[in-house]
């Protein structure tokens, strides 16, 4: 048993002073259902923030083209594309169908990656 200043142990001081009672249970509860809802809006963020593969399909045959096909023309997850000499952003991005997130939903990648870390930290 743990004691206080006086002597007095924490547990004899506690049912002194009416023990654990239907507000202290309620009180418990509501705490514990807030810390619930946040603990799953977190968890949430894990799965609904995670990138799926993409790759830069600008200048590029959207019928003719697979997965493989992207890795082997060098246009996989790049931000930025050579053409004829000439460097430039990539505005057309093809997101694997496999897995629907956030970062496919609102293209959440290159110069805008930072903002499902911002979402999940706040």
């Amino acid at each position: 048993m743990t004691q206080g200043p006086e002597g007095v142990g924490i547990e004899e001081l506690i049912e002194e002073t009416g023990g654990c009672g239907r507000y202290q249970v309620l009180l418990s509860a509501i705490i514990h259902s807030c810390k619930c809802i946040v603990c799953f809006s977190m968890l949430f963020m894990v799965y609904g923030a995670a990138a799926p593969d993409w790759w830069c399909s600008e200048g590029i045959e959207l019928g003719n083209i697979t997965s493989g096909a992207a890795v082997n023309d060098s246009r996989w997850e790049v931000c930025i594309i050579h053409m004829n000499g000439v460097s430039k952003p990539c505005e057309k991005l093809t997101f694997n169908d496999e897995m629907n997130t956030i970062v496919s939903r609102f293209s959440l990648v290159c110069d805008r990656e930072w903002i499902s870390s911002t979402i999940t930290s706040i």
